[in-house]
């Protein structure tokens, strides 16, 4: 008799053990699974619930970012970019050297608004040629209105230079 009460313990003990394995995988994990899911939808919500406030604060910034630009009269810095970025592409590929880049000088002639850029360049004769040649023939910059060549000599490694100030005129 002891050995079927054993058998039946055993048989109920197996039963009671497939019986919290079919629970836990038809209602436990479904329970965890859907737990998981109600906490990223709960964070997701939040999220949209800061978003009106959020836009606000992104409109206050966009006006303030496009005072401080109207104040800055930034609308030309990209001539001047791209200006700076030709010339050293030129100074590269022809061996010279760009000393100095200003930012460019504004006035008003005949109702147009004419900015002329000037800028220092360092080199040899032909290079120089080469490069103010490039800008006013390939490139739709606008003119040189004047060159000024200087010949230098530094003292310490006894070599002499041709410095040149390029003033280029852009009507607008």
């Amino acid at each position: 008799m002891s050995q079927n009460f054993k058998n039946k313990n055993i048989v109920l003990l197996l039963l009671l053990f497939l019986a919290l394995l079919l629970c836990y995988k038809l209602a436990i994990s479904n329970t965890i699974a859907m737990r998981e899911e109600y906490k990223s939808l709960k964070e997701e919500e939040e999220l949209f619930e800061n978003i009106p406030q959020q836009l606000a604060l992104l409109s206050k910034k966009e006006i303030y970012l496009d005072s401080v630009l109207q104040k800055l009269d930034l609308n030309n810095t990209a001539m001047e970019n791209n200006l700076l970025r030709v010339v050293n592409k030129e100074a590269a590929k022809n061996n010279i050297k760009v000393i100095d880049f200003n930012a460019p000088h504004t006035s008003t002639e005949d109702n147009n608004r004419v900015m002329t850029y000037i800028f220092t360049i360092e080199g040899s004769y032909a290079s120089i040629l080469k490069v103010i040649h490039d800008l006013e023939s390939k490139r739709n910059f606008g003119s040189i209105a004047h060159l000024s060549l200087e010949k230098k000599k530094d003292y310490r490694t006894k070599r002499t230079y041709l410095q040149t100030k390029v003033f280029l005129e852009q009507i607008k």
